[in-house]
């Protein structure tokens, strides 16, 4: 909070440039009145520092002063100079590069230089912060920016005079009867005449977009009426400011990675002082999580982020909550969009249109396999999707919402259209299948093993919840078992997972049976020409273990005893390009690991794993540092491996498993992978789970119809 002494600063300029306009007389008969002008002065910028000294970053976060928090974002003078064809680097990334090339500018600087200033920036980037910031800096003396102390900072709010005849006079006026001021109007004309005011406009393009353009006109006249005052504007980048000639124009970029971790200390301070969590939380943000390369620059996006974020768990919890923040705040204050006579306009249906038309394009955009678009494939594109939802009657309104409200989501070079976030994208695509059941059945057949697609059955599963999309995956996983090995392959592994105690949850057990078992196939199983495939599969069902185990306390049933050593380390998964480097020394080191790891498990009996440790040492002092041609060493692996099905008690035909089988076991884990990742996303947002999740893996009716291989 500004001390109470630095409140005479503003209140001798605002008491000069009233009273210098009364004679003599008029000051020797109005002490009373100079006294209400001082205390009026006092209250204004106690009610400047409350109403804008403050930020609240979300609903689930308590306000936090500006000051404490703020860090000054990145700006470059010129708004057209990221307009490039391709943008292949993360937006934090594009702004490191920016910094390293001494190509950016300070705001604050910016803000002195130029007495008429545009800023513009998406949506959250920190235009109304940098404001506030711009205002309480004018107000405190122990502030740097000189330039500003002359000047009565007047904050005016576009958005809140939506419903008025906006006359930016009135505006200021009523900033200042709000204080208690005496003869407020004429204060604000003789501060005007003589350059008093520093007047911050917040969001033109907050105001409906038929009075865009007479605001625009409204600001320029009256600029140019008042143009010893000082004038910063903010809005959004799409906005055309050219009536504004007075005015230079600069762009907020955001925070560099630099910035981003002072923003992460500066959050956490007082909360995580320890350094190594500072580091560990910076880390993880703006390198390892996906969720959050791409929006961590934006400050807005940032905060969110940081509020998700779970230390103990080491993972953004609720992902699709932080992008439907983010799509929401992209969307919510457009008032581009009018719907047809046959609805209630009002901004529910007017957010749903929007949230439709996009949602629907980015699904098409991104069915079609395709990133850049020419700009009137998409004009056209959005023109038809209104047509097809009859919710629009009036042509130039859907060409305002081309021409402008699409540039939050989709960025244009030239000619050339692609959509600015390939996460905005993938939730917008979420929100499409809401829509139907059948597509999402369609989508789902189709897409789910692709890649690409996996982000958007993440998102679906946060906002639906993920009852819905296992009962749609389950048949898959069905068909994927449907041969007699791999179906008694399920029911040998269950049986084998009865009788491990490493989780009191069965899934949990089960996944560390099929890695072992797998494993030993992988070392020892002569399959070297199906090795790669199978390390694909044993990354996968680790994958799911790093997911579901007691650590990230995804079931709540995995409950553990404090002798629990599940956790797998880097020795237990083995790159399929060394394994034929491995020595033979080193690999009977592996097997006695492994044997070790069995008993722990339970998998193997305390006699059975001493008669095997016993073997396996016997062997590896018999041939030590003695040379082995391919042949014998090939011949040493397959007795390993028949002790190790003598000891597991597995037939050999039950685990020489086909190419095709291999790649169905591969996308059977995968699709287990996917639904947990789901689960794991809708988790944060229900706060419950609806089923047992080990009936993922156990169902009976799963392999049911499927046959068994008998011996």
């Amino acid at each position: 909070m500004i001390p109470v002494g630095a409140i005479q600063g503003i209140s001798i300029i605002i008491f000069k440039s009233l009273w210098e306009t009364k004679d003599e007389a008029y000051k020797l008969l109005s002490q009373r009145l100079s006294h209400a002008i001082f205390y009026a002065s006092e209250e204004y910028k106690e009610n400047f520092v409350l109403r804008h000294g403050f930020i609240r970053q979300e609903e689930f976060r308590p306000s936090v002063s500006l000051e404490d928090i703020y860090v000054n974002p990145h700006f470059t003078d010129q708004a057209t100079f990221l307009e490039r064809s391709q943008k292949i680097m993360l937006p934090y990334e594009e702004i490191n590069y920016l910094v390293n090339l001494n190509s950016v500018c300070d705001g604050l600087e910016l803000s002195q230089k130029y007495s008429h200033l545009v800023i513009k920036g998406e949506q959250g980037i920190g235009k109304t912060t940098f404001l506030k910031k711009i205002g309480l800096s004018a107000l405190d003396d122990r502030d740097s920016l000189r330039m500003m102390k002359r000047h009565i900072p007047v904050f005016i709010q576009i958005s809140q005079q939506l419903n008025e005849d906006i006359n930016i006079k009135s505006m200021i006026s009523q900033e200042f009867q709000a204080c208690g001021f005496p003869e407020h109007e004429e204060f604000v004309e003789s501060a005007l005449r003589k350059g008093r005011l520093l007047i911050l406009i917040d969001g033109l393009d907050a105001a409906p977009p038929e009075l865009q353009d007479q605001l625009l006109l409204r600001i320029k006249d009256f600029s140019d009426s008042y143009a010893m005052n000082r004038f910063i504007v903010t809005c959004r980048t799409f906005r055309k400011t050219q009536a504004l000639s007075r005015f230079h124009e600069a762009l907020i970029l955001g925070f560099d990675h630099q910035r981003i971790q002072e923003y992460i200390r500066k959050s956490i301070k007082g909360k995580s002082p320890d350094l190594k969590d500072e580091k560990r939380i910076s880390k993880y943000l703006i390198s390892e999580c996906k969720a959050t390369k791409y929006v961590i620059h934006n400050p807005f996006a940032l905060s969110i982020a940081l509020s998700l974020y779970q230390r103990s768990e080491n993972r953004i919890l609720g992902q699709t909550f932080l992008y439907d923040k983010i799509l929401s705040r992209l969307i919510s204050n457009d008032e581009s969009v009018k719907v047809s006579p046959c609805h209630t306009q009002n901004f529910e249906n007017s957010f749903s249109l929007r949230l439709k038309v996009l949602a629907e394009m980015a699904y098409l955009c991104f069915k079609s396999g395709r990133s850049k678009f020419h700009k009137m494939e998409i004009y056209r594109l959005c023109s038809a999707i209104f047509e097809r939802h009859s919710m629009l009657r009036d042509l130039t309104h859907i060409e305002r919402f081309k021409e402008e409200s699409l540039f939050d989501i989709i960025v244009v070079s030239g000619d050339v259209c692609q959509f600015k976030n390939p996460m905005i994208q993938k939730i917008l695509i979420a929100y499409h299948l809401m829509e139907s059941i059948k597509l999402q059945n369609d989508v789902i057949e189709k897409y789910f093993h692709e890649s690409a697609w996996k982000d958007v059955f993440i998102f679906l599963a946060g906002i639906q919840g993920t009852d819905y999309l296992i009962d749609a995956v389950q048949p898959h996983l069905s068909r994927y078992l449907c041969t007699a090995r791999l179906s008694s392959f399920m029911h040998l592994t269950a049986q084998l997972a009865a009788k491990v105690t490493l989780s009191s949850d069965r899934t949990i057990n089960y996944c560390h049976v099929n890695f072992m078992i797998l494993d030993i196939v992988f070392l020892f199983g002569h399959r070297q020409y199906e090795q790669k495939l199978i390390a694909k599969v044993l990354r996968k069902i680790r994958k799911i273990i790093e997911l579901i185990g007691p650590e990230s306390k995804l079931l709540s049933s995995s409950e553990h005893p404090s002798s629990y050593r599940g956790v797998l380390g880097d020795q237990y998964l083995i790159d399929p390009r060394i394994v034929r480097g491995l020595s033979i020394d080193r690999l009977f080191d592996l097997a006695l690991v492994l044997a070790s790891k069995n008993k722990d498990y339970g998998l193997i009996e305390d006699q059975e794993c001493q008669a095997l440790m016993s073997t396996i040492s016997r062997l590896k002092k018999q041939l030590k540092n003695k040379s082995m041609s391919s042949y014998h060493r090939r011949v040493c692996e397959n007795n390993l491996y028949k002790l190790w099905l003598k000891a597991l008690k597995i037939n050999d035909q039950d685990l020489n498993f086909t190419v095709d089988e291999l790649q169905a076991i591969f996308l059977y884990y995968q699709s287990v992978c996917l639904i947990f990742y789901c689960m794991k996303e809708a988790f944060y947002i229900s706060g419950r789970m609806s089923r047992e999740v080990s009936e993922i893996f156990l169902s009976p009716q799963l392999t049911a119809n499927c046959p068994v291989a008998h011996p």
